[in-house]
């Protein structure tokens, strides 16, 4: 039996969220370049500092990707996400907390200097990850590091092409097929937004090809849609395709602690749902999360997601994602 999709930053490339779910299915082979989804909100993510700053005008510098996100005051500091508070084996325990919440000033209250969306600097971004997954075959909880290497391709003008290579390592790996592959995507920050393109198996075709993940300027209540359809090839003539449809809406800024300084955050909600056609049947999966994304990283300093799919898999699994270190290229 193929295992459901797993989690990773919500930035969920709809276009690949099942690759290796139906490449299982119809018989493709998907260790290697591949992607994956995550989503879905789990409770204690601190929503009180909701700010309602919006973007101004994109910055033509080349380096930045989009619109000027607007910077909240300092407040009161809240509690971190308890789940995250974990060291990592080997690591301070202060490394692995989970961003602080810092709420923002409420109306009538002082707004900072605005910071530019920028696509991320090169080099490897490590995040602390929690995996909860309750399936027919039992419940399981798996911890470990997600180390994602950035490398830049080109530029031109204020359009940035990148790629991004996803590696994770899990403490409780105990054979080959127990390690995650290598997930490979293609990202493009153009002045509208960043687009993702992931990697396919052999003969897959994806309808369109490329998907908006984050739509900029950024704005409180600013909401995008997408939808992408699927065509995966398998041997002796096996076809399967899949239909993904999803919804991001920013809910609003504040500042918080991450990575040893305090960063101005957007939180982002997804909903989504992918509908797909085997020679096994046909089978949906449902995903829904909460991103806080760094207009001056680039990155998820924080993301909480969950999946639900149905039969054959029967999986419901939670993901925490907590950025902890930067390690410039």
């Amino acid at each position: 039996m193929p295992t459901p999709p797993r989690g990773r930053a919500l930035r969920p490339v709809v276009a690949a969220n099942v690759i290796v779910l139906i490449g299982g299915l119809i018989g493709i082979s998907t260790i290697g370049p591949a992607t994956h989804v995550e989503a879905a909100g789990r409770p204690g993510l601190d929503r009180s500092a909701d700010n309602t700053a919006s973007q101004s005008s994109a910055d033509d510098s080349g380096t930045n990707a989009s619109g000027v996100a607007g910077a909240s005051g300092a407040g009161d500091t809240a509690s971190p996400n308890p789940s995250a508070n974990a060291a990592r084996p080997g690591a301070p325990a202060s490394s692995a907390k989970a961003p602080a919440a810092v709420a923002s000033n409420g109306p009538g209250g002082s707004q900072s200097q605005a910071q530019p969306v920028k696509a991320p600097a090169d080099g490897v971004y490590e995040s602390r990850i929690v995996i909860d997954v309750n399936s027919s075959q039992g419940k399981r909880r798996r911890t470990g590091t997600d180390d994602t290497q950035i490398t830049t391709n080109s530029r031109t003008g204020s359009e940035v092409r990148q790629t991004r290579e996803s590696k994770r390592t899990f403490e409780d790996e105990t054979a080959d097929s127990e390690k995650a592959p290598t997930m490979k995507t293609n990202v493009r920050w153009a002045v509208d937004g960043l687009y993702t393109t992931p990697t396919l198996p052999d003969g897959a075709t994806c309808s369109p090809p490329e998907e908006l993940s984050i739509k900029t300027p950024l704005a409180k209540d600013s909401t995008w849609k997408s939808t992408t359809e699927c065509t995966f090839h398998g041997p002796n003539g096996a076809t399967s395709t899949s239909r993904s449809e999803s919804t991001s809406t920013v809910v609003g800024s504040r500042q918080v602690d991450a990575v040893g300084r305090s960063l101005l955050v957007w939180e982002i909600r997804r909903t989504g749902k992918t509908t797909s056609h085997t020679k096994q049947g046909d089978f949906t999966f449902t995903f829904t999360g909460t991103e806080l994304f760094s207009p001056e990283l680039g990155f998820d300093v924080h993301v909480e997601s969950r999946a639900v799919s149905a039969a054959p898999f029967n999986s419901d699994s939670t993901t925490t994602s907590d950025l902890v270190t930067i390690t410039p290229a």
